[in-house]
């Protein structure tokens, strides 16, 4: 076996420099800003998706509500119309058409404002008489 090398005269050191260098902090900061956008953005467009998905889901109550009291009048009371909500962003038309063998078809159409855009939900019903 062979003898081992002496020891520096300074002690035992360990080889090279320890920690962090600069550049290495500051590329592990801008990768770890880089993620946080990312989740900023992504928490954002979900919120967006989240308000769009809950008006139409009030657009669409809207309009089977209407469709619900027309097949709970009687049918020589239905008739179409139309109406605007207190804020003037949603409308809303209904309209009745005579079908055969004592059946109604009962429309309703929505129509609301979301990021911009007009949008339409449209609901049928077919109504008994």
């Amino acid at each position: 076996m062979a003898p081992l090398p002496p020891l520096p005269a300074g002690g035992c050191t360990l080889p090279g420099p320890r920690g962090f260098t600069i550049v290495e902090v500051v590329v592990a900061l801008v990768l770890l800003a880089s993620g946080a956008l990312a989740v900023v953005a992504a928490t954002a467009g979900a919120l967006r998706a989240v308000r769009s998905a809950d008006i139409e889901r009030g657009a669409v109550v809207s309009a089977r509500n209407r469709l619900e009291m027309l097949a709970s009048i009687g049918c020589a009371q239905l008739d179409g119309g139309a109406a605007v909500d207190s804020t003037g962003q949603v409308g809303e038309t209904w309209y009745v058409a005579a079908g055969h063998s004592g059946l109604r078809l009962a429309t309703d159409r929505v129509r609301y404002a979301d990021r911009g855009s007009q949008r339409t939900v449209i609901l049928h019903r077919v109504i008994v008489c």
